[in-house]
């Protein structure tokens, strides 16, 4: 008869316990910030503003759901109907790639003893 498994422990302490998971974890959430500087230059494009002030612009707005507002403002007045085609699909891709990244980032990470090399990151807080 197998023993009652232990219940999950979760937070911070999982990551702690596993470096090499709690590295490969910092470096997708850090990565993000790449990502915004990028979509803060396309706007520098799309508004004909200079890359520091547009960056500044895009990363002054503080929610990812006004960042993309503008963004997608921008390139509504500025593109083409073949180019918006093409933003829209490149638009869906960072947000399927935002969405991973907000798992890492604002789920709470579990372990069981019994699993030392199974993590979970299961419930958002």
């Amino acid at each position: 008869m197998r023993p009652k498994a232990e219940p999950l422990i979760e937070g911070s302490d999982s990551l702690r316990a596993r470096p090499q998971l709690a590295a490969l974890v910092s470096e997708a959430i850090a990565s993000w910030a790449d990502v915004q500087f990028g979509l803060g230059v396309v706007l520098s494009a799309l508004t004909g503003a200079g890359a520091e002030q547009a960056v500044a612009m895009f990363l002054a707005l503080t929610s990812s759901a006004a960042q993309l507002a503008a963004l997608r403002a921008a390139a509504e007045v500025k593109l083409t109907r073949e180019e918006l085609e093409l933003f829209q699909a490149v638009m869906i891709a960072v947000g399927a790639v935002e969405k991973q990244r907000n798992k890492l980032a604002h789920h709470i990470w579990a372990h069981a003893k019994e699993l030392p090399n199974a993590p979970f990151a299961g419930r958002s807080r």
